[in-house]
Formats: C-alpha cells, sequence, structure tokens
C-alpha cells in the first residue's frame, strides 16, 4: 500500500544498515536510482515514491547520491 512506503523503507534501510555494521562495513554508499525515460506509471506516483524513499533515507540518517534516469521501469529504488 502507497501509505505504507516511508515506513517499510525506514524499517529495510535501518535493516541492512545494522547488517552492514554487524559485518565491519564502515563507509558504505548508497544511492538513490531515479525515474528512467522508459517507465511505467505517470509523473505524479513516481514524484510520490521519489519523495517517500528520500524521506525514508532522511528519516534513517543516511546521506546519498541521486542517479536520474537509473531506476527499474516500475519504480525508484535504493542501491548499497
Amino acid at each position: 500500500r502507497e501509505d505504507q512506503i516511508i515506513s517499510e523503507a525506514v524499517d529495510f534501510c535501518g535493516l541492512v544498515t545494522q547488517v552492514y555494521t554487524d559485518l565491519g562495513f564502515e563507509d558504505v554508499s548508497v544511492k538513490l536510482a531515479l525515474r528512467p525515460d522508459m517507465r511505467a506509471g505517470d509523473d505524479d506516483v513516481w514524484d510520490r515514491a521519489e519523495q517517500g524513499l528520500r524521506d525514508a533515507l532522511s528519516e534513517v540518517g543516511l546521506e546519498w547520491e541521486e542517479l536520474p534516469g537509473e531506476g527499474a521501469f516500475y519504480g525508484p529504488k535504493i542501491e548499497y
């Protein structure tokens, strides 16, 4: 459900961050892959999805690099 995007992404990012920390990785780069030219869905849905992932990354306290055009055809994605 759309209303769960941020909370689920926050939980996931927290889990991944903890796993990397437990394994001794200290300098993990995070990237946010944004909408490609060829994609499903309309811009309004993409705007909400991309902003939801940004909000989740901010809430977890992660810094990230944005990669315009590198998202999957079905949605943006967080890459570690």
